[in-house]
């Protein structure tokens, strides 16, 4: 169908219904303009105008002639109505919490009187006024500034497919990367359901938008640069290589630097892998740099790939079972409720169930579960290099635990065997670095 309302041009081999025919008369021109209602009788919202700038006057406002619709399908869900409204210019309009709130928020009524309110419109008033945007006066005395933000009549199906995009690709459920094995440099991806705009539409149509992501037992990847040169299909991990400016380069051959790898996966299921761009001291200057580090993704990845997590793993690492080598880190929505969002939110369990003789409490990780089977010697490594770190150690075993000096200065309580004891740690990297310690137990 083509309708243009100056020209009244109709292209369609439909008859419009009887009741439209009825009440129309057989007129083309009010044929055009039923039908051009039609366009707009879905929902609430501005076609054209309705523009907010601060007067002359800055404690004062203006309204752009425009015109909208107010669409009612809930007073009476067997007859909606549609009442198309239409402004002329409105000048000087006083906010009306100008004195008490810090914005006024603007619309059109359905008899085109400009109707205010101190908060936001609320999801009733987004139904019956022509939400327009609001005045900003944080001073209580003047307008700072106007912000439009219209809730729009026209092309609905081009609005949700702008937020078809926003939305992107992301996990539903599943789709988590971890080791194959427990021990090797092979991953296993967990099956999974995706959500992408139209990614499954050719499959099943009545489900568009959500697609099934298989479980791969051994994952067959290939590494891709920041450039988007790729190397060969492969199943095992490479710790000891980076992205420098799209070129393979290898990390200095000590066992303790680390880098981060990024996964990705592409609706078809195929995955890529991101190299590290950049080397770290330690896993847990790795761990701290995943978040704030800049990182360019390739291209093709950021438009279509969907991110399924990122491996911290030092240059040694020969097992990625092995916490003390690699930790991952699962995207949003790659758990089983989806509840995993960045690294910052989710604390590191460090656990070991049979401790005796010596013990080193790594500070990538921020809790700990030891269980003592003998009288063990504690010691610190990858301790942050700035800032301060809290960690907490869940400590049991009715043997003799020595803790590493540094702690002694400012500890407070005392280890008990028989009980589960909760030993607190800070430690702050200021000029002079120090330790709190705080001993506490269960009962």
């Amino acid at each position: 169908m083509s309708i243009k309302s100056d020209a009244i041009i109709i292209r369609d081999e439909t008859t419009p219904s009887a009741n439209t025919a009825a009440r129309v008369g057989g007129n083309l021109v009010a044929i055009a303009d039923e039908l051009i209602n039609l366009f707009h009788n879905t929902a609430t919202g501005i076609a054209q105008g309705g523009v907010i700038s601060i007067n002359a006057d800055n404690t004062k406002f203006d309204i752009s002639a425009g015109f909208g619709y107010i669409v009612d399908g809930h007073t009476d869900v067997e007859n909606p109505t549609v009442t198309k409204v239409t402004w002329s210019a409105i000048t000087g309009i006083a906010p009306q919490f100008l004195a008490t709130n810090n914005a006024s928020y603007a619309a059109i009524a359905l008899d085109g009187s400009v109707y205010q309110t101190a908060q936001p419109t609320n999801s009733t008033e987004r139904r019956d006024y022509i939400r327009l945007g609001l005045v900003v006066h944080p001073n209580n005395t003047n307008i700072f500034i106007v912000n439009n933000q219209p809730s729009i009549n026209v092309e609905l199906g081009g609005q949700f497919q702008d937020v078809l995009e926003v939305l992107g690709f992301r996990s539903v459920t599943g789709n988590r990367i971890l080791p194959a094995a427990s021990t090797g440099m092979q991953l296993r991806k967990e099956a999974g359901t995706a959500f992408k705009g139209g990614a499954h539409f050719d499959t099943l149509n009545t489900r568009p938008h959500f697609l099934n992501l298989p479980l791969q037992n051994t994952v067959n990847f290939k590494y891709r640069l920041q450039n988007g040169d790729e190397g060969s299909l492969i199943t095992t991990i490479d710790p000891t290589k980076y992205d420098l400016n799209g070129v393979v380069t290898a990390i200095p051959p000590t066992a303790t630097l680390a880098s981060v790898q990024q996964v990705y996966i592409f609706q078809e299921g195929d995955v890529r892998i991101q190299y590290g761009q950049k080397y770290y001291n330690n896993l847990s200057e790795a761990l701290t740099g995943l978040n704030s580090a800049a990182f360019v993704t390739e291209e093709n990845i950021s438009n279509n790939g969907l991110y399924l997590g990122s491996i911290a793993m030092i240059y040694g690492t020969t097992n990625l079972n092995n916490i003390l080598q690699a930790v991952f880190v699962p995207s949003q929505g790659t758990t089983i409720n989806g509840s995993i969002p960045y690294a910052s939110d989710t604390d590191l369990l460090s656990e070991n169930l049979t401790v005796t003789n010596t013990q080193e409490v790594n500070w990538s990780f921020d809790t700990f579960r030891y269980i003592l089977t003998g009288a063990c010697t504690f010691s610190d490594i990858n301790l942050p290099q700035v800032g301060a770190k809290e960690i907490t150690i869940y400590l049991s075993g009715n043997f003799t635990p020595t803790f590493p000096s540094g702690w002694n200065a400012n500890t407070k309580g005392t280890y008990v065997g028989t009980v589960l004891n909760k030993i607190v740690i800070e430690y702050v990297k200021s000029s002079t670095p120090f330790f709190v310690v705080r001993i506490t137990q269960s009962n």
